[in-house]
């Protein structure tokens, strides 16, 4: 993974400001698999395309949606900044937005708002979305 150091201290930032997911992913039974669903959204990061055109501008959005989210104790915005500060790492695509917007497949976020469905299918679609993930990722950042 490519990345400038600003980038890569907005990540990590924003990483210990969503640490609170691992609690989710552990004991909340609609977030369960989220842990999964992370893995797999962040795969196509190995194998994204390097060179110029960063998408430095994302790393500054990621660090006012932190910023926002620790004021205002809204969670989502948390995961949300962690999304866009792991995208600030990749190039520059148009193509990348898609696979950004499937972050949701990790995000608690997916199970309340689901929360009326049976368990097993909130699962099978957290799992579904983060496979199209791949797919979406594997378009945007191919070599």
């Amino acid at each position: 993974m490519n990345g400038s150091r600003v980038e890569w201290a907005v990540v990590v930032f924003c990483v210990w400001h969503s640490v609170d997911l691992l609690t989710a992913w552990r004991y909340s039974p609609l977030d369960r698999w989220g842990w999964l669903a992370f893995v797999l959204w962040l795969a196509p990061l190995a194998w994204m395309r390097t060179g110029a055109g960063r998408w430095t501008a994302l790393a500054w959005i990621a660090l006012a949606l932190a910023l926002t989210s620790a004021m205002a104790q809204l969670n989502v915005l948390a995961y949300a900044a962690l999304a866009v500060s792991l995208a600030a790492l990749a190039p520059w695509s148009w193509r990348a937005l898609p696979w950004l917007a499937l972050s949701v497949a990790w995000m608690p976020v997916l199970g309340w708002a689901c929360q009326s469905l049976p368990l097993n299918t909130v699962t099978v679609l957290r799992l579904t979305l983060a496979a199209a993930s791949v797919v979406a990722g594997w378009r945007a950042f191919r070599k």
